[in-house]
């Protein structure tokens, strides 16, 4: 698989390029997005890119919209790397069409997380079945204690998504058996009264790989091997509105076919 990687400081291109390689991706290395930009409107340009937000020439931001502003049947799964933290850089890059994205320090297990996931997400909009409906803004809130059940719920449908509520980890996966043919974003509570969000998260997992979960706790909970099931980020309790939003607006980005 081709990987393009735009940034501009030499040595974060140099442990980009090397990581990627020791992963057995062949990389397409370029040093600001004007570069990138060129690159990628060839036909057999790469469909997954890593970019920097700030370049010169052209930011990874503008160059993503770009890539969306072009894009029609092809798709590209867009890492956006950048050591602008808070909600509302966040908000930006995903207002642009980012997939993805990686702070700075660049943490290896993590970049090879969002790889994989890169991956699978490709994968799936290659081969969907057009007349199979299988994204919808459906959230499963799974959460043994009610008054968080409740406060949840209440918060997601205000948002505007489509969203069920269970009490533990047996009923959450006795639904998602059933509703399968639908991708649900799943919420899951860390502590649940029959088993810990963790082991649900893998028996989730076998069932219905491509499921998408979101995990509630404290990021100390969790392992980061949990990335390479269907994890995609963490939300801190007790769960902030704000925080709420950025990440199922992030989750559902990522997960668009």
């Amino acid at each position: 698989m081709k990987i393009l990687i735009a940034e501009d400081d030499a040595t974060s291109r140099l442990l980009l390029k090397l990581t990627l390689k020791r992963q057995g991706y062949e990389v397409i290395v370029t040093k600001d997005g004007a570069e990138a930009w060129s690159i990628l409107q060839q036909p057999n340009a790469p469909s997954l890119v890593i970019l920097d937000w700030m370049m010169p020439n052209l930011d990874g931001v503008e160059v993503c919209r770009r890539i969306r502003a072009l894009e029609k049947k092809r798709r590209t799964y867009i890492i956006l790397l950048t050591a602008l933290a808070g909600s509302d850089n966040i908000n930006k890059g995903l207002a642009a069409g980012v997939d993805d994205y990686l702070t700075k320090p660049l943490n290896q297990d993590l970049l090879r997380s969002r790889i994989k996931l890169g991956k699978n997400v490709l994968s799936t909009r290659n081969t969907k079945n057009e007349n199979l409906e299988i994204f919808k803004k459906s959230i499963l809130i799974v959460e043994s204690d009610l008054t968080s059940r409740l406060v949840l719920t209440s918060m997601i449908k205000k948002l505007g998504y489509e969203t069920k509520a269970v009490c533990t980890g047996e009923e959450a996966i006795q639904f998602l058996l059933a509703e399968k043919e639908i991708l649900w974003v799943v919420l899951v509570n860390q502590n649940l009264i029959d088993m810990s969000g963790q082991t649900l998260l893998e028996k989730m997992h076998k069932h219905i790989p491509k499921l998408i979960a979101v995990l509630i706790g404290d990021k100390t909970d969790f392992k980061d091997e949990n990335q390479e099931l269907c994890m995609k980020t963490v939300l801190q309790k007790p769960v902030q509105k704000t925080a709420l939003e950025t990440c199922l607006s992030l989750v559902f980005k990522m997960a668009k076919l």
